[in-house]
């Protein structure tokens, strides 16, 4: 479960070259005014970090871990470009703190892990959908590659765990009999799967005990 991956030990996967450039700019954490009863911080530390918190499964992710932290009596932060759209959707648990953060500016998801320093990290930011990525290429490149590799590389400077979420279309559905081996080769035939095949590889060479 997810608590189980929040809590195991290192060494179980992998890491990519850091993308991280050399002096890139710093990125203020916004606040948002307090809606609901959700506490909102600007900096210090927190227990879960939720990167892209606002989709189906980041969503999910806040509510489920938040209620885990609150249990513990620690924190969890869900940073997405709208807020607003998680709490229209979502009952934010107490323990929960909300950062309204565009993570497309390069350098913006590295300071973000760098200002709240982490215990685990959950990236499900994406470009998600296929067409999308399609039309934008260079965002699908942005949000899809080179993201995970610069959050690989700031959780590996800081020893934070994290768990970065891919998906099945780095495939091109060709699968042999039992499905894919953990040693398959990616051969998706997407611009979407292509650029998350590479956010694989960036983060599993930046920070090899990652779970991808």
């Amino acid at each position: 479960g997810v608590q189980g991956l929040m809590g195991a030990g290192r060494g179980h996967a992998g890491s990519i070259r850091n993308r991280m450039a050399a002096g890139c700019p710093r990125f203020p954490i916004p606040i948002l005014r307090p809606m609901k009863g959700v506490k909102l911080e600007r900096t210090g530390t927190t227990g879960v970090l939720v990167l892209g918190a606002s989709g189906f499964l980041g969503a999910q992710l806040v509510r489920r871990l938040g209620a885990a932290e609150a249990r513990r009596r620690g924190a969890l932060s869900g940073v997405c470009r709208r807020p607003e759209a998680l709490l229209e959707i979502l009952t934010v648990p107490p323990a929960c703190a909300l950062v309204a953060q565009d993570l497309a500016p390069a350098g913006a998801g590295a300071e973000i892990v760098r200002r709240l320093r982490p215990r685990c990290v959950f990236l499900v930011a994406a470009l998600a959908r296929p067409a999308a990525c399609e039309g934008d290429p260079a965002s699908a490149e942005r949000l899809n590659s080179e993201l995970p590799g610069e959050v690989a590389g700031a959780c590996a400077a800081l020893g934070s765990r994290l768990v970065h979420v891919s998906t099945d279309l780095v495939f091109a559905g060709r699968a042999p009999g039992g499905g894919y081996p953990e040693t398959a080769v990616p051969d998706a035939a997407s611009i979407y799967g292509r650029s998350k095949a590479r956010g694989e590889s960036a983060v599993l060479e930046s920070y090899p005990a990652a779970l991808v």
